[in-house]
């Protein structure tokens, strides 16, 4: 039941989110954004490789998706840019999935969306990195911070979420490394 309920969410999130249109951007933000079908845009320009998908088995999950560096180039250092207009939740240091650190994160609240609430959640951004602060207004394809390796992490990525309703849902029902990834990256 609550793996359909979850599907079913999915589907009205997408089919909420159809139709979305871009908001208002400066112009050096215009020649990255090209939203998915959901409105949303791939939060690393430059980089598309998802090394370790969202999945549920049992009690664990990884809620989220992990985008790494290809082809000898480093992810560390790139551009992550809100997927999103909304406004910055929180900034901090935090310690919440699995007892282990997730180091830098930032959280936008993308507002309601057809009734449901819609955030993301930026992980493992670079030491003093993150431009951002809480309760600041950021628009689509605005810069936030940089992937990195801060907290406890194998190698440099950015950990990518998206929630519903404080609910994670797979990222890659609302965004595409198709929207973005072969832009130039952000440095």
């Amino acid at each position: 039941m609550k793996k359909l309920l979850s599907v079913a969410l999915t589907i009205l999130m997408l089919v909420g989110l159809l139709g979305v249109a871009a908001s208002a951007l400066s112009p050096s933000h215009a020649p990255r954004l090209r939203p998915s079908p959901s409105g949303l845009i791939w939060p690393v320009p430059g980089f598309g490789r998802v090394a370790n998908a969202f999945w549920r088995h049992g009690g664990r999950v990884h809620p989220g998706i992990d985008i790494v560096g290809h082809a000898g180039h480093s992810i560390t250092g790139t551009g992550v840019v809100a997927v999103r207009d909304g406004v910055v939740e929180s900034v901090e240091w935090i310690r919440t999935f699995c007892r282990s650190v997730f180091g830098y994160e930032v959280l936008i609240d993308h507002g309601d969306v057809n009734g449901f609430n819609l955030s993301t959640r930026y992980v493992h951004l670079m030491a003093g990195s993150v431009r951002v602060e809480r309760g600041q207004h950021v628009v689509m394809g605005e810069p936030i911070g940089r992937a990195g390796n801060a907290g406890r992490t194998r190698a440099p990525h950015l950990h990518f979420q998206v929630l519903i309703n404080g609910r994670p849902q797979n990222p890659l029902n609302f965004v595409s490394p198709a929207n973005g990834a072969h832009d130039p990256p952000i440095r």
